[in-house]
């Protein structure tokens, strides 16, 4: 699964030129508490003029970007209220990015792909990545999701359905006291997107914001890549004797047992071989090297049972049950839905994109599918945020 999808891969020009514009940065790192109701905190990130991102881009090797590039940002790490698994109030964090001298900004809500790391969260790192969207005029919300950020002492709620709308909704109804705050004018209107994880998260909060905010309008929801039928991801990938990325089977497997507990003696994960999983995943190694840490034999990485109960669509099966419940190919809405997948995904089987499609379209919805460049599911990731924004550029005409 991918984590940063902009600038990750060019890290090390973006730091160059990071350091060479000693402008671009806020010198403030005081945090400047808010009263609002869902606000908490909000400190600068970063600033960049126009021409500032075009020389990004195209030093990034992104030059299909400079065309778009409209506006300078901020950007801003954001504190906001939400809740824990347990109703209990938690402050979350997350990134919140506007276009400088825009007026009557509509919203991008922008969800970020898998990460393992602390390090990797967007209000953790120093390099731009997502809030890049802003200069292509919109206002951007990036939330890190609850195990990252301020919350990075909790687990992940990793393909959690309902607790990843909730999250996201509230760091958008913070998002839009901060705008208050700065007098920026922003409508009520918004696109969802993302890719991988984040192509997940934008049919979750689109399905959340279709029970919870009728006062928002969404224009699109352009998703990535997403697994958004987890059953039939996981189906897909038991039909193989290795996979690429364990760390993405370990950790949706680690978080639904710790999320939801099950007596793990009737219903075992892991193959008895794999040890310390919550150590593997406390945030301190990235995804990378977490796939090189554990088994790529599913054999190896998963236990016998589970296997077994997977494949034979065990339904007393808790893993079975909570895959199905967060499965998210079957959202309704009022706004068109795009699929994007690149043929060449070797995380993320194309046809579960494509049966999503159907269905969608069977429920009455519009939507369009579109297969995308890519050599693997993350070099697909630039790929598809480009065609998203060409997407809601048609969208707003």
């Amino acid at each position: 699964m991918t984590s940063n999808l902009f600038f990750k891969k060019y890290s090390f020009y973006l730091l160059l030129l990071l350091l060479s514009f000693s402008c671009s940065t806020s010198d403030d790192d005081e945090e400047i508490k808010q009263v609002n109701q869902t606000l908490v905190s909000h400190t600068q990130k970063s600033s960049f003029s126009e021409q500032e991102i075009q020389i990004l881009a195209q030093l990034g090797g992104l030059g299909d970007v400079v065309p778009l590039v409209q506006n300078g940002f901020s950007s801003y790490n954001v504190e906001y209220n939400t809740k824990d698994k347990d109703g209990k109030s938690i402050v979350a964090s997350g990134v919140v990015a506007f276009p400088t001298n825009k007026t009557q900004i509509d919203w991008v809500i922008l969800s970020r792909g898998t990460i393992l790391s602390d390090n990797e969260a967007p209000s953790v790192t120093t390099l731009p990545s997502y809030e890049i969207g802003a200069a292509l005029g919109f206002a951007i919300i990036v939330p890190d999701l609850i195990g990252f950020g301020s919350t990075s002492d909790y687990p992940q709620y990793y393909f959690i359905k309902d607790k990843t709308g909730e999250q996201t909704h509230d760091l958008l109804k913070a998002a839009q006291e901060l705008a208050g705050e700065l007098s920026v004018s922003t409508t009520q209107r918004a696109f969802i997107t993302g890719y991988s994880q984040g192509g997940y998260s934008s049919m979750a909060v689109t399905d959340y914001l279709q029970k919870n905010n009728s006062s928002l309008e969404v224009l699109g929801v352009l998703s990535g890549a997403g697994g958004y039928d987890l059953l039939r991801v996981m189906e897909e990938v038991l039909t193989q004797d290795e996979y690429d990325s364990p760390s993405f089977l370990a950790l949706i497997a680690q978080t639904y047992y710790t999320y939801y507990g099950w007596d793990i003696n009737t219903y075992p994960v892991f193959n008895e071989n794999i040890e310390n999983i919550e150590t593997l995943l406390d945030g301190r190694f990235s995804t990378s090297d977490l796939n090189n840490q554990l088994p790529k034999k599913i054999n190896e990485l998963f236990h016998a049972d589970f296997i077994n109960s997977m494949k034979n669509k065990d339904t007393n099966h808790p893993m079975y049950k909570y895959l199905m419940e967060n499965s998210v190919n079957d959202v309704s809405s009022n706004a068109p839905f795009y699929l994007y997948h690149s043929p060449n995904d070797e995380i993320i089987p194309i046809v579960t994109s494509e049966e999503t499609y159907d269905l969608l379209r069977q429920n009455n919805n519009t939507a369009t599918f579109r297969t995308i460049d890519g050599a693997s599911h993350s070099e697909a990731a630039v790929s598809m945020l480009i065609a998203a924004f060409d997407d809601i550029n048609e969208i707003l005409k």
